[in-house]
């Protein structure tokens, strides 16, 4: 196979990404930190901010890899890692922490009373917001342990770069992907996500791809839903 320099001036959102190298993507691209114009998305009568990398000297080198297809966005170019750097992308997984099975947030949450401090919405937030819950999680901050709440469930997932997405970025990945109520389910989505932000004292934001997806979606922290994690790379 010959592989080809991908272009630092072509937007790669929707190609397949292979992350650790054994030559089956894990990811799909929805944000390109370099070839993308600087956007903003609105949401809540607020507009939300999706950064770019105006130094590019140091950023990591990728070619494709051949085709891959899957349900999420059909046969698209795979990608692959070949030096070091600053990560160009943010990636979706393409699949389910569970297939069969939902989690909850957190089944015996008490009072989440911090929640405006403890993490955040924005684009760029969601990795801080999960390692900022694993935290109270471990201390029990929010109430007793239950080896069903996600973040027991991710655990080696988090360690290796993974991590819930914010609301906000739940929002561009399905706008930058087209994904809407009508079409979600034949894309490998399942109708409802967690996201890592906070709501409340204990509610948290949900993804829900039956609404459209600049609609405000509220589920209780005890209850349960899908996970699906994301990642810069």
């Amino acid at each position: 196979m010959i592989y080809k320099l991908i272009s630092p001036t072509e937007s790669q959102v929707g190609k397949y990404i292979d992350t650790n190298g054994d030559g089956i993507p894990e990811g799909i691209i929805f944000i390109d930190l370099v070839a993308d114009k600087e956007k903003q998305l609105k949401y809540d009568n607020k507009m939300y901010k999706i950064p770019t990398i105006k130094e590019k000297d140091n950023i990591k080198e990728y070619v494709t890899g051949g085709k891959f297809s899957h349900k999420l966005n059909g046969e698209q170019e795979m990608l692959m890692p070949i030096f070091d750097g600053e990560d160009r992308f943010y990636i979706m997984a393409l699949e389910d922490v569970d297939k069969h099975w939902c989690h909850h947030w957190y089944a015996n949450v008490s009072d989440m009373k911090d929640f405006a401090i403890t993490t955040a919405m924005d684009f760029g937030s969601g990795q801080k917001n999960t390692l900022n819950i694993i935290e109270k999680w471990n201390k029990e901050d929010y109430g007793a342990q239950d080896s069903f709440d996600i973040w027991n469930i991710i655990k080696k997932q988090v360690e290796d770069g993974w991590f819930v997405p914010s609301t906000i970025e739940w929002k561009v990945f399905r706008n930058q992907l087209n994904i809407k109520r009508t079409n979600y389910e034949g894309r490998a989505l399942k109708v409802r996500y967690w996201s890592s932000s906070q709501f409340d004292c204990d509610g948290v934001y949900i993804e829900d791809m039956n609404r459209d997806f600049r609609k405000e979606s509220v589920g209780h922290a005890r209850g349960i839903s899908f996970a699906r994690l994301a990642r810069k790379f």
